[in-house]
């Protein structure tokens, strides 16, 4: 039987109690509605490893057009430090237009380690949703483990009350 602990002194609980397998059946229907059919699972896991690869080849092609403009930044840092050394121009122009370059070679380097990281990252939860929703079935038709019951419908953001004998 579930019922209020009546722990708090400030709420009276006037709710009825319920069975356990009462709560049990309610519990895995509203597992149930998270699950996914298995070919769908599939589904799904073929289009996560389609999109990896699409956004794989992306970031190494922005990979390669961010190292060509590091490449650039670099040989024009190169030419200025020359012509400073030159005596070509003077001091003030050439730590003024150093500071611009190496404001641009920073920029492009924090780009290049954040590019790989902001474009995949969402796939690893939803990969994680799916094997989840696959699970939701097997979970909800076992019958004594209630701990994996409470960590599902944790993980899917669910915080149920008891009302009425009522699960919502």
């Amino acid at each position: 039987y579930y019922r209020c602990t009546k722990k708090s002194k400030t709420i009276d609980c006037h709710q009825p109690f319920i069975r356990e397998e009462e709560l049990v059946n309610q519990l895995n229907g509203l597992i149930k509605k998270h699950s996914l059919p298995d070919e769908w699972g599939k589904e799904f896991y073929q289009r996560i490893d389609e999109e990896e690869k699409l956004i794989t080849q992306s970031l190494i092609q922005s990979g390669q057009a961010l190292k060509l403009k590091l490449a650039n930044i670099k040989s024009r840092l190169d030419q200025l430090l020359e012509s400073y050394l030159d005596k070509v121009i003077d001091r003030d122009d050439y730590l003024e237009k150093k500071n611009e370059l190496m404001g641009q070679k920073k920029d492009l380097e924090e780009q290049s380690v954040n590019l790989h990281d902001s474009q995949i990252a969402w796939l690893g939860p939803f990969r994680d949703w799916v094997k989840l929703a696959l699970q939701a079935k097997e979970i909800s038709q076992s019958t004594a483990d209630y701990y994996s019951k409470r960590q599902f419908l944790l993980n899917t953001g669910s915080n149920f009350r008891l009302k009425d004998k009522k699960v919502g």
